[in-house]
């Protein structure tokens, strides 16, 4: 009888923990989806508010990750980049002088997406040498967060590169759903 008994409850428990399992995956798959969901409501603002796509908003995204720069330093980095295009357009003098020495004008990056353009002025940053100009020159147009961003953007191609493989099909689902999933 206590053989019965016990294989009696370890059937039990065997069952129990078969529901524990399938509760617990369920549940990661509901919170997967949630975050997907939040993340293509975020870049769809984001993309609004910069005129990027939201597949390379997430390329991006990764890229700044990948870096240690922070994902959260994305948007307010193209703002203030495409301020300082502004402020250069209407006439500063700052704004001029750092994409002077950068050798970018206003006809070199209007057009261009904002990974265009953060290409572009990451490329000329990291042929700078002397690593306080390029600090310098980044803050001119980053703003104060323009030392931090350089890891990504002096080595630009090749993180998007990176984040683009990591991300595999992702950015271009975002593309074709991110105003779908926009709450």
């Amino acid at each position: 009888d206590t053989k019965a008994f016990n294989d009696g409850i370890s059937g039990m428990l065997g069952s129990l923990a078969g529901l524990v399992a399938a509760f617990i995956s369920a549940q990661a798959i509901v919170e997967a989806f949630s975050q997907a969901i939040d993340m293509g409501g975020r870049l769809h603002d984001l993309s609004t508010r910069t005129g990027e796509t939201a597949g390379n908003l997430a390329i991006l995204e990764r890229a700044f990750e990948n870096t240690s720069v922070g994902a959260d330093k994305l948007g307010p980095a193209i703002a203030k980049m495409q301020k300082a295009m502004v402020d250069m357009q209407q006439g500063s003098k700052e704004a001029a002088s750092a994409f002077e020495q950068l050798g970018l004008s206003w006809a070199d990056l209007e057009g261009k997406s904002p990974s265009e353009q953060l290409e572009l002025i990451g490329l000329r940053l990291s042929a700078i040498e002397d690593p306080a100009l390029r600090a310098e020159t980044a803050m001119k147009i980053f703003g104060k967060s323009g030392a931090e961003l350089l890891p990504v953007l002096t080595n630009f191609s090749s993180e998007t590169a990176e984040a683009t493989r990591q991300l595999g099909s992702l950015p271009a689902q975002l593309d074709a759903s991110a105003s779908s999933v926009d709450s």
